[in-house]
């Protein structure tokens, strides 16, 4: 399965940004994580999903606003 999530790692937790139209950008350094912390995203950038309990509730959000018709 493939993941469209944007993550950024902090310490050894992935977090979702809330930037997910496109990449944060570089120069700027860092993103806005779903559960509001900034994220210096030079350690680590990745689409995936995240493993912050708090960003996780956000996806499961997502994804069951997807599922209803």
């Amino acid at each position: 399965m493939t993941y469209d999530y944007q993550c950024v790692l902090v310490g050894e937790t992935w977090h979702l940004t809330q930037e997910q139209a496109s990449p944060p950008p570089i120069f700027r350094g860092g993103a806005w994580t779903a559960c509001c912390i900034w994220a210096e995203f030079k350690r680590g950038y990745e689409k995936r999903k995240p493993t912050c309990a708090e960003c996780i509730e956000h996806v499961e959000v997502f994804e069951k606003k997807r599922r209803v018709p």
